[in-house]
């Protein structure tokens, strides 16, 4: 009797091939999410909008890296469609801007428009006007304000 030989593609995987290969295709598929993100974000700072499908499409014959913003704006301007480039600095002034007049609007709206007098009185007042959580309120910061004293 001879020993039949079995071709490589009907031998049994072993262990230690069969977790490379599915480490190898979970690589390659967060490898392909990750450049998906990038693309999106390079169009973004691009000034493009990602979700319309003519800058879809034009992200599909882009060829170039994908990171590249000024790249990806020239192949944009190339095939006919431009759109208005934002440089990373504007755009992250802008955020500044943005966030510092949300600081202000919480802040206004946290500062009472009358300066806050003595806190009995504050109270007494609560009291006589049958604001009573109010006037829980105020005896419980009155403490607070006490202890941290």
């Amino acid at each position: 009797m001879e020993d039949e030989i079995t071709p490589p593609e009907q031998q049994p995987e072993s262990r230690d091939f069969r977790n490379l290969r599915e480490s190898k295709e979970a690589i390659e598929a967060e490898n392909v999410a990750l450049k998906a993100t990038l693309l999106k974000r390079t169009i973004k700072d691009a000034g493009f909008n990602p979700e319309t499908p003519i800058v879809g499409m034009i992200a599909e014959k882009f060829v170039g890296d994908i990171g590249d913003v000024k790249a990806f704006a020239e192949h944009a301007t190339a095939l006919g469609y431009q759109a208005t480039p934002v440089n990373e600095q504007t755009t992250t002034q802008q955020q500044v801007d943005l966030l510092q007049q949300r600081g202000d609007t919480l802040r206004d709206a946290a500062t009472p428009a009358e300066p806050a007098g003595d806190i009995k009185s504050q109270i007494a007042e609560a009291e006589a006007a049958g604001e009573w959580d109010k006037a829980r309120s105020l005896m419980n910061r009155a403490v607070l304000d006490s202890a941290a004293r």
